[in-house]
């Protein structure tokens, strides 16, 4: 996805995390962090939702559309 959008990419960290935050009112495959002081970017996926939600083989796919929805929000930011 980089080589199609380098400029929106650049700077963007992807990240893997276990499960959402506590404070989270909402179900959530993934959430865009903006960058913020020396902080980039992050763009993470919630890996206990994935899993939850597809089987082994619907799971690539899956992270597929959840990165393509979370670079869909950063450019509307």
């Amino acid at each position: 996805m980089r080589r199609y959008e380098p400029d929106l990419l650049a700077e963007v960290v992807l990240a893997v995390d276990s499960v959402p935050p506590a404070s989270s009112t909402e179900p959530s495959f993934g959430r865009v962090f903006p960058a913020a002081g020396d902080r980039p970017t992050h763009i993470v996926l919630y890996r206990r939702v994935i899993e939850d939600h597809a089987g082994s083989e619907a799971r690539d796919a899956l992270i597929a559309e959840v990165v393509a929805d979370q670079v869909d929000i950063l450019r509307r930011t």
